[in-house]
């Protein structure tokens, strides 16, 4: 029998409730139409934020912050498309190379992105 809610190991909610306004402070979109970058070694399959939004109902959490995960490498368009899914209850935490102008980075706190990561197991040395 498949579970009621997509990656997760129980359909049940929470013996004790989340407060109001709660947060799931790191997550990660993962999708396919978007490439990864080579040696990658998380490859987990797609996930909507239609199924994260029932995980997040049955947990009673209001606000998500979306990271970029290392398998897009600088690529933050999945966070950045499910950040979109998500609307003004998500935050997001980007992944920079750099080498990102202030445009660029004014284009991602537009977008509702609040933090950034420097992956130094992609090699940035800046």
């Amino acid at each position: 029998m498949a579970a009621l809610y997509a990656y997760s190991s129980g359909d049940a909610r929470p013996a004790t409730a989340a407060p109001p306004g709660a947060c799931d402070c790191h997550l990660h979109a993962y999708d396919a139409r978007y490439p990864t970058v080579k040696g990658a070694r998380l490859l987990p399959p797609d996930a909507s934020m239609a199924q994260y939004r029932a995980i997040q109902a049955r947990l009673g959490i209001q606000r998500a912050v979306l990271v970029t995960p290392s398998t897009y490498g600088a690529d933050n368009r999945p966070m950045l498309d499910a950040l979109a899914q998500l609307g003004g209850q998500a935050r997001g935490v980007a992944v920079i190379d750099g080498s990102e102008s202030d445009a660029q980075l004014q284009a991602l706190h537009d977008a509702g992105v609040r933090g950034i990561r420097l992956n130094l197991s992609l090699g940035v040395t800046s």
